[in-house]
Parts: structure tokens; sequence; C-alpha cells
């Protein structure tokens, strides 16, 4: 009887945890694979088409990823402090360092996506980012200035005083971004507007933007929906000894 209850709870959270990538990449094989032109034709004969486009990213006001400066639609942007921390467990007491995060910022901006056969309008609101690592870890923190955080400041003095951690000063970067100007991948569904297109995400399906071509996509979609499939078959198994258990 224990074994059908974890059975059952393992599955049902796997289930719940990887139902989002199942449905995503059930609505990229669904999705026909075109070029810019050809789905703007399906847009105009039929009001909207589940489609997905490669192209140059261009926008009319780009981003500035803080760290690299790189022109881009979207930008992830993570700084954290190396910092001393003090633990004491059972009256022993442990000293040693970490990083704690300081500060953690994405932006977006509409762009549009062109090839040799015609350019679509995509808003980016509510999408999925599979953007390129630019900054690993990098040491430094340019733009960061912790006497301008002000809540947020006094947010994390708070929390390192009780875990008895000290800053000191030494900081790394991480930068996420999508750059401009060069090939970007579109999933997503284009509906007809007042101009000529739109995609963007509004029931439907999923919006995803990145820079990964759409066979790594698949490829990692394709295992987290593996996994998926293991919890549907634990719940099973763990209803299945269930009864057996009651009988």
């Amino acid at each position: 009887m224990i074994i059908g209850i974890i059975l059952l709870l393992v599955g049902v959270g796997l289930v719940v945890s990887f139902w989002r990538p199942t449905h995503r990449l059930y609505f990229v094989r669904r999705s026909s694979r075109s070029t810019i032109g050809g789905a703007l034709e399906k847009v105009r004969a039929s009001g909207r088409a589940r489609v997905q486009l490669h192209g140059t990213a261009e926008a009319p006001e780009p981003l500035r990823a803080p760290g690299t400066l790189l022109p881009c639609l979207y930008f992830r942007h993570k700084i954290e402090e190396r910092v001393d921390v003090t633990l004491t467990v059972d009256g022993v007491l442990y000293k040693g360092e970490s990083w704690a995060e300081v500060a953690d910022e994405s932006m977006r901006v509409p762009f549009a996506l062109r090839d040799d056969t015609g350019s679509i309008d995509v808003d980016p609101s509510g999408a999925r980012f599979i953007p390129k690592l630019a900054l690993d870890g990098v040491e430094g923190a340019p733009g960061y200035r912790p006497e301008e955080r002000g809540a947020d400041a006094a947010a994390d003095s708070v929390i390192r005083a009780m875990a008895n951690a000290r800053g000191k000063g030494v900081y790394r970067t991480f930068e996420w971004l999508i750059p401009l100007g060069q090939e970007a991948y579109v999933l997503g569904t284009a509906r007809k507007t007042e101009g000529d297109a739109l995609i963007r995400r509004r029931g439907g399906g999923p919006l995803i933007i990145g820079w990964e071509p759409e066979e790594w996509l698949v490829d990692d979609l394709r295992a987290k929906a593996l996994v998926w499939a293991l919890g549907c078959l634990m719940t099973a198994a763990g209803v299945a000894v269930g009864i057996l258990g009651i009988l």
C-alpha cells in the first residue's frame, strides 16, 4: 500500500511538472515550417496559422544588454556577490563562502522577423525565450549600484542578517540574450491584423522565441515528454497497487 502511495505521488508530480513541455512538443509537431512569405499567405487566406519561422530579427527600438552592450530583443542580466557565511549547527561553528543573488533583470521589446520573402511583426509578451549565454560568471558587475536599489537592497540586508552572510563586494555577472541582426527562431500563432499579420500569444498554443534551431528544441521537449509519460505510468501503477492492496 505504501509503495502504491509513493508511486502515485511521484507520478502525479511528474505529470504536473512536465505537462507544459509535452504540450509545447505537440504544438511544435503541428506547426508547419515555412518562409515568412508563405506564412503571410496562409494568414491572409484563413485569418490565422501556426508557424515555425527563421529570419533576421530587427527592432525599431532595440534593447542594449547591460553587460555586453549588444543590441538585442531580449536579455536576462543576473549579478551575484560573494559572501562570507557563518552557520552554527549543534553548537559547532561553520564558516565558508558562497554566492548570493543581488540583481536579476529581464527585458524584451517587440520586433520583426525578416527573410528574403517578407517580414512579420512579433509581440513577445508571454513568450518562452531560449536565449544564448553571453556572460558566464564574468568577474565584475557593470552598471550595478547597490546604493540605488532602495527597498531591494534593504531586503537583501535583512536576508543576509538572518543567514549570517556578509557581502565582500566581489561580484560576478551572468547574461543571456537574443541578439538583433542575427538569425532568430519563432514558433507561434500568426493572426491577421489591420496591417498584415502579427505573431503573439493569445490562446491557441505557446509562443517560443529563441536563437537555437528547432531541432534542439524538439530534442529537449521530447526528453521532457518522456519524463511526463513515465509519470503517467507511475500514476497508473500507483493506482493499481492501491486497488490490489484494498482487495
